[in-house]
């Protein structure tokens, strides 16, 4: 594993202590209007004003979050001895639930709590949060990377969160096949000859012919949508009216014409099945986050150097990733402040979490150094993937490419998962698009009264 590494300047953050206690939790929803884009309002420099609010911090932090290493405790306990961290591990899946109730039965909230980007557009809806952008805590949203302002603000522009770091996404793809039916297994190559969603059925077809229909392009549908909804900002909703069928529409025609093409498999998101398909030699390309090489390839294939990363056609997407929020109730604020400015704003804390976590920091002072993320992996033939997530994707995300949090994105996932199961019950795809939109529109209708079309 190869390393580079100059000394950053830890930036710091200016401060004034609050002359007073900010309101409690509330859980009355914020407005159902949903803005094309959260406007992220620039703000002034800060970093040259050493922070007062979290300089001397003290006492128990607890947090709840689904990934305690994401902590960092050791480091954290050298340097702020005097802050001991209660980590309370809850699945992602449970944390809405969990801070709904904690909320409805005015019981006491926890210090920090980590938010994953499925279900943050909601949980911002309830106003218990500090806005981090305001005293006492006065972050400057620009030291983060542009990919990540759109999802770590409310609707109104409020730093509700700090970013646990930059989450970009290409394609992963198994060598062996990729030489077998298209020549090559170079990533360059296969970048320009994959450019477009188009070229995937064109060769896809192809590949079928040459296989007699043993050999697929895609294993799900599940993948391809989260990348091909990722590639357009146009809103769930817009104020108080469901705008899926101008949103939705583009991706699931895509997925229906893979679907007609007999390119993709029916291989379910998160099934036993979809797991095994790693380490098989017939399905060819998976859309991977920079999570999913730790998280979900290697786990699933043993193979060292079986597999290649190229990018991701129609355009570079963020996938995921999460942050840490403070609740306006929490006993220890500034102790709060000071653990998770350290882990998402202090370049020092860049390199543990990349050795370590092997996760991408979203601060953006970091990147000025083109050789900070380098590491040549022999899972992926001896690719530096890390260069080219950092170097090659990243620069080209930005705020105009990155879908923004939607109070009902839960609704939505969960009536396209509804959908992507219909499309995968046809057995030639000839699935109308307009009756599937209506299907979608009637489950959120049903869970979302408040709506209307």
């Amino acid at each position: 594993m190869k390393r580079h590494w100059k000394r950053i300047v830890t930036l710091t953050v200016s401060a004034v202590m609050a002359g007073a206690m900010l309101a409690g939790c509330s859980q009355e929803a914020g407005s159902n209007s949903q803005p094309e884009n959260p406007t992220v309002e620039k703000e002034s420099d800060t970093s040259s004003v050493e922070a007062e609010f979290g300089a001397s911090p003290s006492g128990e932090v607890t947090i709840w979050g689904w990934d305690e290493t994401e902590i960092l405790k050791d480091h954290l306990a050298e340097i702020y001895p005097e802050v001991t961290i209660n980590y309370v591990t809850i699945a992602q899946s449970d944390l809405p639930q969990k801070i709904q109730t904690t909320l409805a039965s005015g019981a006491q909230m926890p210090d920090i709590i980590q938010l994953e980007s499925t279900t943050r557009g909601k949980m911002y809806s309830l106003d218990c949060w500090e806005n981090l952008s305001e005293a006492p805590y006065y972050v400057d949203k620009n030291i983060f990377t542009v990919d990540q302002l759109p999802v770590s603000v409310d609707q109104d522009g409020n730093l509700l969160g700090l970013p646990m770091g930059s989450v970009p996404s290409a394609m992963a793809y198994k060598r062996s096949l990729t030489k077998e039916y298209f020549g090559t297994d170079d990533p360059e190559q296969l970048s320009k000859m994959f450019s477009t969603w188009e070229d995937y059925i064109e060769k896809g077809i192809e590949v079928n012919e040459k296989s007699n229909g043993t050999v697929k392009m895609f294993a799900g549908l599940s993948d391809l949508y989260n990348v091909l909804i990722g590639q357009t900002i146009i809103p769930f909703t817009k104020g108080d009216k469901l705008n899926v069928e101008e949103s939705l529409t583009p991706a699931l025609e895509e997925l229906t014409k893979m679907k007609q093409a007999g390119i993709v498999d029916t291989l379910e998101e998160g099934s036993p099945a979809l797991m095994a398909s790693y380490a098989d030699d017939v399905h060819i390309f998976y859309p991977c986050a920079q999570w999913s090489p730790r998280w979900v390839l290697k786990p699933n294939d043993s193979r060292d150097g079986a597999w290649g990363l190229m990018e991701l056609a129609g355009g570079a997407v963020n996938w995921g990733g999460g942050v840490y929020s403070i609740p306006k109730t929490a006993k220890n604020k500034e102790a709060a402040f000071a653990v998770i400015k350290w882990i998402t704003m202090n370049p020092e804390s860049a390199v543990p979490r990349r050795d370590e976590l092997e996760v991408f920091t979203a601060i953006k002072s970091v990147y000025e150094d083109p050789e900070f993320y380098s590491r040549t992996d022999s899972f992926f033939g001896g690719q530096d993937i890390d260069k080219m997530f950092a170097y090659t994707i990243i620069p080209k995300m930005d705020e105009t490419n990155v879908r923004p949090l939607n109070k009902y994105d839960v609704e939505v996932k969960d009536a396209v998962s509804s959908a992507l199961k219909t499309i995968n019950a046809s057995e030639d795809g000839n699935v109308d698009v307009t009756e599937l939109i209506r299907q979608i529109e009637t489950d959120i209708l049903s869970r979302c009264p408040e709506l209307s079309k």
